[in-house]
């Protein structure tokens, strides 16, 4: 049986490779199988949790924010909590924020620039330059998986990357995780 997190990192990495202008980076998938219609409760899989090496991300607060967020936004869909054993589906999640390096390659960059000075000077100036810029920077991801009660491959899972904003208070940083939960689970069901 393979594990909601072994499977998380295709996700992980499916999100990794989409690109977009917005927020948040979303990539979803799910079983063509699933009859979605059918689903009606769910429960809490024991298979969640946020690891952080961050000193902006609280990971047990972190952890909170995202439980209630989700919750919140499955009764809204009409899903309802109840007991594991009685769940059409169970619901884990997994946030990671991770140190990143970004270069920029240089080469080949020209310009050129012009210019009105004192006493109508006049300068103009064109240049060029090679080399690499390197950018650091924390990236969160946080991903939700709904799993069959019985175990096995993720009916649905979805993920979603963003840089990590350091200067947040809480209550930014708490409208920040329900904006990236609500933007994936707006693609569930299918």
């Amino acid at each position: 049986m393979i594990t909601f997190a072994r499977t998380l990192s295709l996700a992980v990495l499916i999100a990794a490779a989409t690109s977009s202008c917005s927020e948040f980076q979303v990539r979803t998938e799910f079983d063509y199988q699933t009859n979605f219609d059918a689903l009606r409760t769910y429960a809490w899989s024991e298979d969640s949790r946020v690891t952080s090496g961050s000193a902006v991300l609280d990971a047990s607060s972190a952890e909170a924010r995202i439980r209630k967020s989700i919750s919140s936004q499955l009764n809204a869909k009409g899903y309802r909590a109840v007991a594991a054993k009685d769940a059409d589906f169970l619901v884990a999640f997994h946030g990671a924020v991770k140190h990143k390096l970004e270069s920029s390659d240089l080469d080949g960059q020209r310009g050129f620039g012009a210019g009105l000075g004192r006493a109508d000077d006049f300068g103009a100036s064109y240049g060029g330059g090679s080399g690499s810029i390197v950018e650091e920077y924390e990236e969160g991801t946080l991903a939700i998986g709904m799993l069959p009660p019985s175990g096995g491959e993720p009916l649905w899972r979805g993920a979603a990357r963003t840089p990590v904003i350091e200067d947040h208070t809480p209550e930014q940083a708490a409208a920040r995780i329900e904006r990236a939960v609500k933007k994936i689970l707006s693609k569930f069901p299918p």
